[in-house]
């Protein structure tokens, strides 16, 4: 815009104030003292939102028209909020089908945001609206098309006449959180809803109400009930909420609220007594049940404890922990038992510690599943003296 002076004496004056295109936008003028201001016709730049409603020009329920240069007759259909895109759409043979994709990035200065597809592309769009019309440019991605759209406001499954399931699951239970040394882990009762569900993660430094608006942790569904969040700072306190999905991505409610404070030398979940009550072989694919094997961890040590079965005497092996890497579904560990170190995911939820082996040959290998004990192993197995793992000729005992 510019401001264009028209002259005037020094007691009268007129001023303007033109946008880009020419158009007036508003004057003043003086006359003996007294200052007059007109506005004139404010140019729009179709983003405009309605006076009191902080959403974004481009939310709401649209029916695509065109994908570039191809014309399309109401085979598919948009509703876009401030944090998701859905779309139902009408194939060739007439079947309906849906997607979901949460919008990862929104930058409001650019009115660009940019989403997580199930390919695993991350388009960005520029979005405009004028006149019910909306344009979605892509940038940067020149294999996928320009979308243009009209509003409307029907429901967009109705605007397609499809059947589809709108029914969103339970809201997750239980969500308990616990603090570590930059970082937090999450764990929560699994939905007992009957089709394949999957979890969204929500972080903010407020409680946390709903997630109407608000972008999840995790691009994609988490296919277990537990998370570390990694990327958390020590000495803030973060709220997480946790929702669920199914398979066509219907949403539920937000759980409630936790929060925790991570902080520098916080003990980690894993660390503690463990008693096995479950394990499975990969190499023998085998499963069974064990009485007398437990783990002892800390965040720098981690030793097993037994008592042999065929003689009245207990075993241990220690190990350094090397290296701990969080992640989304468990902290995979580095312990070195002498042989150079090996690696498990230590994954807990409820007071179970399921320990998966990691060999880089095979992949995941041996798999074990524990309960906490607030006792010493060596107090439970009336230890008195306890012999090294490699004392004990031909051992079996479980290592990693």
């Amino acid at each position: 815009m510019s401001f264009v002076s028209l002259g005037g004496s020094s007691s009268t004056f007129t001023l303007e104030l033109r946008g880009e295109d020419g158009s007036l936008v508003a004057s003043a003028s003086s006359s003996d003292g007294e200052v007059s201001v007109e506005g004139g016709d404010v140019p729009s730049d179709g983003n405009d939102s309605e006076e009191g409603d902080s959403s974004p020009a481009w939310t709401g329920t649209w029916v695509v028209t065109s994908f570039g240069d191809r014309q399309v007759s109401n085979r598919e259909a948009y509703r876009i909020t401030e944090s998701r895109w859905t779309g139902v759409f009408r194939t060739q043979d007439g079947s309906c089908n849906s997607f979901s994709d949460p919008i990862i990035n929104r930058d409001p200065s650019n009115n660009t945001i940019t989403t997580q597809r199930d390919d695993g592309r991350t388009p960005t769009y520029k979005m405009t609206t004028s006149d019910g019309i909306l344009t979605a440019e892509t940038v940067g991605d020149t294999n996928l098309p320009n979308i243009t759209a009209d509003t409307t406001a029907n429901d967009l499954v109705d605007e397609i006449n499809c059947t589809i399931d709108t029914e969103a699951p339970s809201s997750p239970s239980g969500l308990t959180s616990n603090a570590g040394d930059g970082s937090v882990s999450l764990g929560w009762n699994s939905v007992g809803d009957s089709e394949p569900i999957g979890y969204y993660v929500y972080r903010d430094t407020s409680p946390i109400d709903n997630v109407d608006t608000r972008i999840p942790m995790n691009s994609s569904p988490l296919s277990r009930s537990l998370f570390v969040d990694s990327s958390a700072t020590d000495g803030t306190t973060y709220h997480h909420a946790v929702t669920a999905v199914d398979e066509e991505l219907n949403e539920s409610e937000a759980s409630s609220s936790v929060s925790a404070t991570p902080a520098s030398g916080t003990t980690e979940e894993w660390t503690g007594n463990w008693e096995v009550v479950s394990f499975y072989d990969a190499s023998a694919d085998t499963s069974g049940s064990r009485d007398d094997f437990y783990y002892s961890i800390e965040t720098d040590r981690f030793e097993t404890i037994s008592r042999s079965e065929s003689a009245d005497e207990c075993f241990t092996g220690t190990g350094a922990i090397t290296n701990i890497d969080p992640g989304v579904e468990g902290d995979t560990i580095t312990a070195d038992f002498g042989d150079g170190g090996q690696k498990a995911v230590l994954d807990v939820k409820n007071g179970t510690l399921e320990l998966t082996v990691v060999t880089p040959e095979e992949g995941r290998g041996d798999q074990l599943t524990a309960n906490s004990v607030s006792s010493d192993p060596r107090d439970i197995l009336n230890c008195s003296s306890s012999k090294s793992v490699e004392e004990k000729a031909g051992s079996a005992l479980w290592k990693f």
